[in-house]
């Protein structure tokens, strides 16, 4: 399980923690293992949910984190207001595009993967992806969306500008 932990948190510490914390849960969840399945299957849907949460968690701490680099830096050319709105802007258009072109299941992987730098084999596991290909094909999937989307947008530039 700390290997596993460790796949997601990609840092020992943290992967300690979370550990550490999906015991916690375990602890105060013994009454809904029923025996109807392994404790090791219990345990584990345990550490998915765990895993998953610690990446939601790490996502909304890490846009925090560039707001707050951002105002740290008053001298930066980069942090002038329109710097900054211009940027803020970029950055809602990326996730404007994400929810208008795909769907949940390959928005969730592009993000994990790319955001997030889970390895395509953790986000099989960690989604309980049951297709042959697991998060690749979702991967795919996805890239062949966004490429095409922005081709579309291309075509529409040159026929407007």
């Amino acid at each position: 399980m700390v290997t596993w932990c460790l796949r997601v948190a990609g840092d020992r510490k943290e992967a300690h923690d979370l550990t550490r914390a999906v015991f916690v849960k375990a602890q105060r969840q013994l009454e809904t293992l029923r025996g109807e399945s392994r404790v090791s299957t219990w345990l584990y849907s345990i550490t998915r949910s765990e895993c998953l949460n610690y990446l939601r968690s790490r996502s909304a701490l890490d846009d925090a984190m560039d707001d707050k680099a951002a105002e740290a830096l008053p001298g930066d050319p980069e942090s002038r207001p329109e710097s900054l709105l211009e940027s803020h802007s970029s950055v809602q258009a990326a996730r404007a595009l994400l929810d208008r072109e795909l769907n949940q299941i390959e928005k969730r992987v592009f993000t994990l993967h790319y955001g997030d730098h889970v390895p395509l084999r953790t986000i099989t596991n960690l989604l309980g992806l049951q297709n042959a290909s697991g998060a690749k094909a979702y991967l795919v999937s996805a890239t062949r969306k966004l490429a095409r989307a922005l081709q579309r947008s291309r075509a529409s530039e040159k026929l407007t500008g």
